[in-house]
């Protein structure tokens, strides 16, 4: 008598596979606001466009008495998270946001900027959890883009725009802005990411319209000794020897023509 020995069934051989369940990924786009009334509204606009499952909106506001919060109410349906309380500034309501947001990327939006991308269209390209991924802004003033790849020398030299920038949640739940560092503690930050081994990758997307004119676009000069010890840690000596001829050299050409 024969024998057959039959496949094994469809249904066994998914028994014997565990299914992988597919989690939805979010962005939490992020806001910190005061006293922003005449241009709040705007920016909120810009990220309701895009709202989706894929989508976190979170806002911040630091107790504002010139009608933002009135603005915020009338757009509640396309913020999750809002809260309207004093703070010790940018960086300190940043942080608040930090310990808020959910998404497992996140972007932080200026109240005078504009979201230009649908997180659908980059959640795509997002393969490794724990990347920070970053790309370009159109400079409001002029239109112009600016971004471009970011090497460690580049970092060294100047900040990506914050608002290209989505943080990977294991490195933003995990760090938070020092507030002592000034309206520049986010160069510190992402200077201390690339350090401790965050991989950076560029993604050539503009990202967001980037109003040049705020607060954060000032140089404070007490934030250079900051950034150079930032650098020496973070980097190593060799980069940190660079830095300081870098700077020394371009001291003496200025210095050269200032005489001339």
């Amino acid at each position: 008598m024969m024998i057959m020995k039959s496949a094994p069934s469809a249904d066994r051989t998914d028994r014997e596979r565990p299914h992988q369940l597919v989690v939805p990924r979010r962005i939490t786009v992020a806001m910190v606001t005061f006293n922003a009334a005449a241009v709040v509204e705007r920016a909120l606009a810009s990220v309701a466009r895009h709202k989706s499952p894929s989508l976190e909106l979170v806002v911040v506001d630091g107790a504002s008495v010139d009608g933002t919060v009135d603005i915020l109410k009338r757009y509640a349906a396309y913020i999750d998270h809002w809260t309207s309380e004093p703070d010790f500034g940018i960086y300190h309501a940043m942080n608040k946001a930090l310990r808020t947001a959910s998404g497992d990327w996140l972007l932080f939006l200026g109240a005078d900027d504009k979201l230009l991308i649908s997180p659908d269209d980059v959640l795509e390209r997002f393969v490794c959890k724990d990347a920070l991924y970053y790309g370009n802004v159109q400079i409001h003033g002029t239109g112009a883009i600016s971004g471009g790849r970011f090497s460690r020398y580049r970092l060294m030299q100047e900040n990506i725009c914050h608002q290209a920038i989505f943080y990977p949640r294991s490195a933003y739940k995990a760090k938070a802005y020092d507030i002592t560092s000034g309206i520049l503690a986010d160069h510190r930050y992402n200077i201390e990411l690339r350090g401790s081994g965050v991989p950076f990758i560029h993604i050539d997307e503009t990202v967001s319209c980037f109003n040049d004119t705020g607060r954060s676009s000032g140089k404070q000069d007490y934030f250079e000794p900051i950034k150079m010890a930032a650098i020496r840690s973070s980097f190593g000596p060799v980069f940190y020897a660079l830095k300081m001829a870098r700077t020394a050299t371009v001291r003496l050409v200025k210095d050269r023509h200032g005489s001339a």
